[in-house]
Parts: C-alpha cells; sequence; structure tokens
C-alpha cells in the first residue's frame, strides 16, 4: 500500500513539469482527441481540397458540403486509422488512383450528391480500390450520374449496403455481373429513382439471389401492378424484411402479392395511387410490424389494415377520410403508433380507439376537428403522445384527457384555441410536454387553476398566441404557479462559429470580423428627427383633411362650445338673466304665411307674447349663427314649427340643436314643438334630433278640423306660461324635467297633464 502511494506521488511531480499548450485547426473543429475515436468536422467550409495536417489517429472525416472537385492520392495518407469518410456533397468528378492506398480500415464511404460520370472517374474494379476497401461495408454513391456499375470489384466483396439511387445518367446504367455469387453479404441495397425500366430492375435482383437481402428501396421507379415485380422479388428474396414502394405508381394489387414475403417486418406504400386492398392481401405476412400507407387516394381506412397482429406502426396520413369507425382497428392488439394525419376527419368518438390497448402514440394532426365532445377512451391507459395540431378546436372542456393517464406529450399547436376550462387538463399526471402555440389564447384565458393536474409539466409552449400584460406588476393569481417541474429558462445562449462571422455591409466594414464591427455605427443620429417629422406631417394632413371635409360642423360646434363657455361664466359671476323674449321662433320660410297669419295675431296680440322672428329681430350685419344662439338664450321659450320642409333644412337643424342644448345646460323647459302636419317617425331623422325629443317631450300638433283650433291655441298658452324648474327637479336619467307640463295631442282629442317627480295627477278640468 506504501509502495503505490509513493508511485502516485512520483507521478504527479513527474506530471508537473508538463506544460499545457493550445492548438487550432484551420476550418475544421475536433471532437475526442484524447481517444481512439478522434472526430474531425470540416463540412460547409467553402474547402475545396481535403485539409492537410489532421491528427493522425483519425477515426471519422467530415468534408461535406464543400467545394472539391477531385480526391487526390496525398490527401489520406496518414489515415490509416480512418473508418468513415463521409465526402458528400461536393463536386467530385474524379478519384486519383492510389487516394485509398493508407485507409485499409475505411468501413464506411459517403460519395452521395457528386459528379462521378466516366468510369475512370468511378470505376471500382480499380487496382488501388480491390487492394485497399477491402473491409469496406457501407457505400454511399447515391445521386450520382454513374454509367457503370462493377459488382464483381473485389472492393465490395464484404459490402453489406450499397445506394446507387437516384443515379441517372443521360444514358442507362451498365451494371457489370461477371460472378452472380460476389455480394453474397449484402443485406441493404438501394435502387430508388434510377433510369432502370422495371425488366433491369427485376434482373439485376435475380441476378443477386446469392445475397441475403433484407431492406430493398424500389421507391420512385414508376412502377405499376403490370410490372409484376413485387412477385418476382418475394421469390427472389423471400427473407426480405423491409420493402420499400413509395413514389410508384400503383393504383392496385393483387391479393397474392405477398404470398412470398413471409418474413417482411417493414412495408412502405406510400405516395401511390392505391384507392382500395384485397382484405386478405396482408393475411400471410405475420410478422409485418411497420405499414405505411401515406399519401394515396383511399376514402376510408382498408379492411386490409384490421386483423394483422403483429402490427405495431400504422401510417394512414393524408388520404382522403372523412369518417373512421371503430371497426377500421379491430384485432391490432400490438399496434403502438397509428398516424391518421392530413385526412378531413371532423368527429371522434369516445369508443373510436378503445380496443387499441397498446397504442403508444396516436396522430390526428391536420384534420378538421372543431370540438372534442366526449373524454377519450380508457382503453389508451398506454397512450405516451397525442398530437392534435393543425385542426379547428375552439376549446378544451373539462375532463376531455382524463382516461389519458400515461401521457407525456400533448400537441395542440395552430388550433382556434380560446377558452381551456377548469379540469380540462384533469388526469395528465404524467405530462411532460404540452405545446398550445398559435392559438387565440388570450390572458383572460389564463387564469387561477388553468393548469391544474399537470404538476409534472416540464415543458410549456405558448408561442404566436395573444398574451398581453400592460404592468409589470406581480400577478394576483398567476396561472403558472402550480407548475413546479417546469425547467427554468437559460438566458444564455451559445454563439457557435462567432469569430468567424464577417460582415455584409455597411460597405466601410465589409469582410471584417463581426468580433470587432461597432453595432453603434448603424444608429443614424437623424432617424429620429425623420421619423418624428415624418409622422408629424402625416397627422397634419390627416387633420387638414379632418377639418376640411368636417368643416361645417366644426364651426357649429366652436360656436356652441363658445355659447356654453360664455353661459358658464355668467353663471359664476352669478348674473340674474333677464330674456328679451317669451319665445323664439323656429320655422322654415315655406311657413311663414302660417306663422304671420295664425300665430302671431294669437300669441302677439290675443295673449300679449313678446316673440323672436328672424326677419324682423335678427340684427343686421351679424353672422347669422351669432344671430341663432344671442336670441335662443334671449328667449325664456324655443318654439319649433315641424313640417317636412323644416326637416330638410340645414339651418332648422342647427336652431333646434342650439335649443336642445340648452335643455342640458340650463335645465330648463325652454322646447315647445308644433308639428303643421303628420310625419312618420322614420323620416324624423338622428340628424334633426327630432326622434329622441319626440320621445322624451310631448307635443301640440296643428289640428284639421276649424273646432278643435282654440283649444289648440288654449294647450300652447298653457305651453308657454311653463315655468323654469330648479336642477333638482332634472332627472339626468330619463332626461325629463319632473314638474314640466306634457302635452299630448291627436287629431281627435287633446288632454294636460302635471307631472310632478313623485307622482303624475290629472287636472279635474280636462278640456
Amino acid at each position: 500500500m506504501m509502495f503505490l502511494q509513493f508511485v502516485t506521488v512520483l507521478l504527479f511531480l513527474f506530471n508537473q513539469d508538463q506544460k499545457a499548450s493550445s492548438y487550432s485547426l484551420k476550418n475544421c473543429e475536433v471532437h475526442g482527441l484524447l481517444t481512439n475515436r478522434t472526430k474531425v468536422l470540416c463540412y460547409d467550409r467553402q474547402l475545396t481540397h481535403v485539409p492537410a495536417y489532421l491528427p493522425s489517429k483519425l477515426f471519422f472525416l467530415d468534408v461535406s458540403q464543400n467545394n472539391i472537385t477531385s480526391l487526390r492520392k496525398s490527401d489520406f495518407t496518414e489515415m490509416s486509422n480512418l473508418h468513415i469518410l463521409n465526402v458528400s456533397q461536393n463536386k467530385i468528378g474524379h478519384i486519383e488512383e492510389g487516394a485509398f492506398v493508407h485507409t485499409s480500415r475505411m468501413e464506411i464511404l459517403n460519395l452521395t450528391t457528386n459528379q462521378l460520370i466516366e468510369p475512370s472517374a468511378f470505376n471500382l474494379s480499380t487496382t488501388e480500390i480491390i487492394s485497399v476497401l477491402v473491409r469496406l461495408r457501407e457505400l454511399d454513391a447515391s445521386h450520382n450520374p454513374i454509367s457503370l456499375i462493377d459488382i464483381a470489384t473485389p472492393a465490395l466483396q464484404s459490402l453489406l449496403s450499397l445506394d446507387v439511387s437516384y443515379s441517372t445518367p443521360r444514358g442507362s446504367t451498365v451494371w457489370l455481373k461477371q460472378d452472380p455469387c460476389f455480394l453474397k453479404g449484402l443485406k441493404i441495397i438501394y435502387l430508388g429513382g434510377m433510369a432502370m425500366i422495371p425488366s433491369n430492375i427485376s434482373a439485376l435482383l435475380q441476378m443477386l439471389n446469392c445475397s441475403v437481402l433484407e431492406i430493398i428501396h424500389l421507391n420512385h421507379l414508376n412502377l405499376t401492378e403490370s410490372d409484376g415485380l413485387i412477385e418476382k422479388v418475394c421469390l427472389s428474396h423471400p427473407n426480405v424484411k423491409t420493402l420499400n414502394l413509395q413514389g410508384n405508381r400503383f393504383t392496385s394489387i393483387e391479393a397474392e402479392t405477398f404470398e412470398n414475403c413471409t418474413q417482411l417486418r417493414s412495408l412502405n406504400m406510400s405516395s401511390n395511387r392505391l384507392n382500395m386492398l384485397p382484405p386478405t392481401l396482408f393475411q400471410s405476412l405475420h410478422f409485418l410490424q411497420v405499414l405505411s400507407l401515406v399519401d394515396n387516394k383511399f376514402t376510408s381506412v382498408p379492411n386490409a389494415t384490421s386483423n394483422i397482429t403483429s402490427l405495431e406502426s400504422l401510417d394512414l396520413g393524408f388520404n382522403k377520410f372523412h369518417i373512421i369507425s371503430p371497426a377500421d382497428f379491430i384485432n391490432l392488439p400490438s399496434i403502438k403508433s397509428l398516424c391518421i394525419i392530413g385526412n378531413h376527419i371532423s368527429h371522434v368518438h369516445s369508443d373510436l380507439f378503445g380496443s387499441l390497448y397498446s397504442l403508444q402514440e396516436l396522430n390526428l394532426g391536420e384534420n378538421h376537428l372543431r370540438k372534442l365532445k366526449e373524454p377519450f377512451s380508457a382503453g389508451l391507459a398506454m397512450l405516451k403522445t397525442l398530437l392534435l395540431n393543425h385542426n379547428n378546436l375552439a376549446s378544451i372542456k373539462k375532463g376531455i384527457f382524463k382516461n389519458l393517464t400515461s401521457l407525456r406529450v400533448l400537441n395542440l399547436v395552430d388550433n382556434q384555441i380560446v377558452t381551456i376550462e377548469p379540469g380540462a387538463w384533469e388526469g395528465l399526471n404524467n405530462l411532460r410536454s404540452l405545446v398550445l402555440g398559435s392559438n387565440r389564447i388570450t390572458r383572460d384565458t389564463l387564469q387561477d387553476g388553468t393548469f391544474q393536474g399537470v404538476s409534472s409539466l416540464e415543458e410549456l409552449q405558448l408561442f404566436s398566441n395573444y398574451i398581453s400584460y400592460e404592468s409589470t406588476k406581480s400577478l394576483a393569481n398567476p396561472p403558472f404557479q402550480h407548475l413546479h417541474s417546469l425547467k427554468k429558462l437559460n438566458p444564455k445562449t451559445q454563439v457557435l462559429h462567432f469569430y468567424q462571422y464577417t460582415c455584409a455591409s455597411p460597405p466601410a466594414f465589409k469582410g471584417k470580423k463581426l468580433l470587432v464591427f461597432k453595432k453603434i455605427s448603424c444608429i443614424s443620429d437623424c432617424m429620429f428627427i425623420l421619423y418624428v417629422a415624418n409622422m408629424t406631417a402625416v397627422l397634419l394632413l390627416m387633420l387638414v383633411c379632418f377639418f376640411y371635409q368636417w368643416r361645417m360642423h366644426m364651426i357649429y360646434s366652436y360656436y356652441l362650445l363658445l355659447a356654453y363657455f360664455i353661459d358658464k361664466r355668467q353663471k359664476r359671476k352669478g348674473q340674474c338673466m333677464e330674456y328679451d323674449y317669451d319665445a323664439f321662433l323656429s320655422y322654415n320660410k315655406h311657413d311663414e304665411q302660417w306663422v304671420i297669419n295664425d300665430l302671431l295675431p294669437v300669441l302677439e296680440n290675443q295673449y300679449c307674447w313678446k316673440l323672436c322672428l328672424h326677419h324682423r329681430d335678427f340684427q343686421p350685419g351679424r353672422p347669422i349663427l351669432e344671430n341663432i344662439v344671442d336670441n335662443i338664450y334671449a328667449s325664456r321659450k324655443t318654439i319649433c314649427i315641424i313640417s317636412h320642409h323644416y326637416l330638410n333644412s340645414e339651418w332648422c337643424s342647427k336652431e333646434i340643436q342650439v335649443a336642445s342644448f340648452r335643455i342640458f345646460d340650463d335645465c330648463k323647459d325652454v322646447l315647445v314643438l308644433i308639428f303643421l302636419e303628420d310625419i312618420p317617425s322614420e323620416y324624423l331623422s338622428p340628424y334633426h334630433r327630432m326622434r329622441e325629443l319626440v320621445k322624451k317631450k310631448t307635443y301640440l300638433k296643428w289640428p284639421k278640423d276649424e273646432q278643435e283650433i282654440p283649444l289648440f291655441w288654449l294647450k300652447l298658452n298653457m305651453a308657454m306660461k311653463t315655468a323654469a324648474m330648479p336642477r333638482e327637479a332634472y332627472d339626468h336619467v330619463t332626461g325629463v324635467f319632473g314638474g314640466e307640463i306634457a302635452l299630448c295631442g291627436s287629431s281627435a282629442r287633446f288632454c294636460a297633464m302635471r307631472c310632478e317627480p313623485s307622482h303624475c295627477l290629472f287636472p279635474s278640468d280636462t278640456l
């Protein structure tokens, strides 16, 4: 024991002499330098060749997304430990002989998306590759216009995965097949999107019958049911486990198509033109676990998808379903994932998924769901992820998720949610993530207790809603106070490669490092001044247009306010107003003959009232509005003689409005209405304020029967005698004076009624 301690001390003292030093690798990042799996990342750096002076123990090299045009022999001289090389998404058109002579341990080579065309550029039979890439397991040469593939190249002897998909030269791709059993270890082949006719594809797969292919990709080859390719694949490779038929032109499938693919575990038939399937199509696939029928033309769930007892994942997205029923998912005891995204489903019943006891993920996004009327079935007790995004849900009702006790992720993004009822999240005790972004949630939606029931919530997203708080004060009842498990926000953000960013503008700083750029140079001192000047000009223009459009109303309002303030000033001085006239006559010139011949002789001669007339008493030379305002306020009463001509007169309208304003200003009963004609109530325009006045005040009507004319003058005389009432008698609610004489008239009968604030008394001498 003492010896071990002594050795430890010596090692510690020895290491004290070692000094730490820094290092930097231009255009690359190094990870795991002290291990045997050193990773160097040089992707997307605008490189034109493979960087030199890389670590000698390099295990993984990524130089993808650059501008490399060729691979040279000197690029990999010190990379004997290289296992994985990614040179995808470059412009490689030539691989120099002996380029991989020092990479004898390479297992994975990714050459996808380059410009390998001629055999000399990518001839897998070259001696350099023969003697070197004997351990190559995965080769990805997809998205290259390759015209020649020699599958008997010794470099491919140990190959497990070959990807030559989307190799589309100007002509067709030529396959050299000297030894049919050479690729006997091949298990995965990608042939999707190649420029090959179905018969050549069938011949190629039959030639590889010595290989135990487990994964075959035949996507985007324009295959149809008439080609019979699926049956041939199942005959020559009965042990295939994954078959990808995506993006072809199948419109129907025969019932016996997959009867020889008994080991099939994953089948992808998405993006075809299928509208129905034979009920017994998958009857022989006893091990089928994953089935994708996305983006076809089904209007209902195919019966063939039922009774697949081994099925774990079913994707029926982006079809044309309007209605789904519990019978569509019977006898699927093993299913864990069900996707029905992108259909036209508008209703979901509580028992719809009741038999899917093992279901863990349910995707109902991008449908037309408007309401969730009933709680989800108790049979979904194992459900962990529920996606209801991109629907039209407006509210979340109480207890709708109460049976989903195992749910961990709930996505409700991009709905129309406005209301969240208390108890909406009842039963979601294990929920970890709740996404409510892009809805119509407001401040009123989030109340105290809104998020009760989700005590385990760790992530809550409320982006793109209508939540606003004007004050920075603490809320009395914070809606998130029960969410104790929410992970705290980290305000610090790492900016990767910040020191490499350069400025594109302004021109004075173009090309310089962003690190030395001072953002204050982007701030112009005159910007705020220009903003204020522009805003002032816009507001001034708006005001000018507004005043020009309503100039007459503005002038009229000015004089009304002027009269109001003059009167208030006189009241503050305690001046006692003495009236020059008993009544101001407001009438239209078309009714002047009735005023002169009938009204004046009775009121001035018989009853001795002093009246104010326009042509007789207005002061010459003064503005007409001033004459109107001054004479109305100089008169104890205002008599308005109403006719059709009166209602169409602008000056008459102003006179009655000034008189109406005086009612509220002085709290006096100053207005007497006389109707010379029968005028329906709908013609009493709010512009003349006649409808409101008629509702609140009684009026006199000029009788047609000459025998009733004396009674009319008597009533008018009584209205003239009505004294001003004190302010206390004015009812601010109804706008009626408690002590005024209410006069009502009709062509047949008149009555007088005196209304007090607390009761109404009918006079005993009813006229």
